[in-house]
């Protein structure tokens, strides 16, 4: 039997790592997981839980300008580690149909026996609208793509506007399972039956959706990662998370990183234009990443630190 993949795909900061975190709690299969991130420091892999080998490609997307080095990872991991199966969880802007293709070339080109599982997109409500709107290209891409898309924040939202969001998404993908209940209420082996009665998905019937033009996520977005933060209090924090909302730093999508607060404790933070949350973190490494448009690098340099960075 062939290598089986599953593809967590979702925009910027809807809670992928999150939900992989839940899967991997009752994993029984052999599984490795690709975590790709598009700033140049790694933040979620060292999130992940568990004792799942996971491997980590930073600096870009592996949709466009890493593809060889996602090739290689997957060449490497099937011969290194004999899985069932891979997990692949694309950066925020990824496109899952440039990432079928590659396992296609891989099965044709290097007789590697790999097989698209099924394809996981996470929605969320609250900024569904407007990135449709602005990022309508690939955005549309994550959803049509999928065949189950889960909903990310519903308990922000009435029923109202639910089924109001739910409904476009069906315009968008009529085929899809859509899951209207809140996942972040569900445990892993909830999760794990949920996406068991999803049937293989059939690529065949995704042929007109794959990316086969040119294109570069490299060219719409721009990244900044900070290898050196100096501690900061919470209340300056959360001045600075004003700030990104009204764009003084350009159009912030999504901020996550490591930082220690004046009290000495180190927090793990997440932010989009729709949500911020920290909480405290063993880990005492600050990092920090920022993924977005027309980014003022210099002023969120000013922000966060006075130290050295990336």
């Amino acid at each position: 039997m062939g290598v089986k993949i599953d593809i967590i795909s979702g925009f910027l900061g809807v809670g992928k790592t999150t939900f992989l975190n839940k899967i991997l709690s009752t994993q029984t299969e052999k599984t490795v997981v690709i975590e790709n991130e598009f700033g140049d420091v790694g933040i979620d892999a060292n999130v992940l839980q568990g004792e799942v080998p996971v491997r980590e490609i930073a600096s870009g997307c592996i949709c466009c300008g890493l593809v060889g080095e996602f090739q290689d990872a997957i060449e490497s991991i099937v011969e290194s580690f004999k899985p069932e199966s891979i997990i692949i969880e694309p950066s925020g802007i990824g496109r899952p149909g440039d990432i079928m293709k590659v396992c296609e070339v891989l099965s044709k080109d290097k007789n590697i026996d790999l097989e698209v599982r099924r394809i996981i997109t996470i929605v969320d409500v609250l900024g569904f609208e407007d990135s449709i709107d602005s990022f309508g290209f690939f955005y549309r891409e994550q959803i049509q793509s999928a065949n189950i898309i889960f909903l990310s924040y519903l308990r922000e939202v009435d029923k109202l506007e639910k089924d109001r969001i739910i409904n476009m998404i069906k315009k968008e993908n009529s085929n899809a399972v859509i899951i209207e209940d809140d996942w972040y209420d569900f445990d892993g082996r909830h999760l794990k039956d949920i996406l068991e009665l999803t049937n293989t998905i059939d690529t065949k019937c995704l042929e007109k959706k794959k990316s086969l033009d040119v294109f570069s996520t490299n060219y719409i977005f721009t990244s900044l990662s900070l290898t050196y933060i100096n501690s900061i209090e919470e209340n300056r924090l959360k001045e600075i998370v004003k700030q990104l909302d009204r764009e003084e730093f350009g159009k912030v999508l999504r901020a996550k990183g490591i930082i220690k607060i004046s009290d000495g404790d180190y927090i793990h933070f997440n932010y989009t234009p729709y949500h911020f949350e920290y909480q405290k973190t063993l880990e005492k490494d600050s990092k920090a990443v920022f993924i977005g448009c027309n980014l003022n690098k210099e002023e969120l340099k000013k922000a966060f630190s006075k130290g050295m960075y990336n």
